[in-house]
């Protein structure tokens, strides 16, 4: 498991990239760095374009920062949300995306792995499944 952590230069902004494997085991790390990172910043991205596998306990990290984002009044964004965690949501009878709250500022939001590919140049990113790996893009 990598995370990595940058911030905007106006220290208002943070990006979080979780890459490996988001699963029991290293699902802490995530939910810990992630509670940080919503607290501190007024928006955080979190970019899963190099995540390879996740479980219901890294589902569970994700959605604890969405309502942690939402508790503190900032906004938390997924970038490059595989497919397969998409589904694994859906599956569960979750979402990735929270709902505005009385301020009208959403808590979270769910972006496509196409629209991410969009906004990042075309560039496509790795799929992940809950207890399956995904086979290499053939390029």
């Amino acid at each position: 498991m990598e995370i990595t952590t940058t911030t905007g230069l106006d220290l208002r902004h943070g990006v979080v990239a979780v890459a490996g494997e988001l699963d029991i085991h290293t699902a802490p790390d995530v939910r810990r760095v992630l509670a940080t990172a919503v607290a501190v910043y007024q928006e955080t991205v979190v970019d899963l374009g190099g995540l390879g596998f996740c479980d219901c306990a890294g589902l569970g990290a994700l959605i604890t920062a969405r309502n942690a984002a939402r508790r503190h009044g900032n906004l938390l964004r997924f970038h490059n949300v595989p497919g397969s965690l998409q589904r694994l949501a859906r599956a569960t009878g979750t979402s990735l995306a929270a709902p505005s709250d009385s301020s009208g500022r959403p808590g979270g939001e769910l972006v496509s792995p196409r629209r991410a590919r969009s906004e990042a140049g075309g560039q496509r990113r790795g799929v992940m499944g809950c207890g399956i790996k995904a086979p290499a893009p053939h390029l």
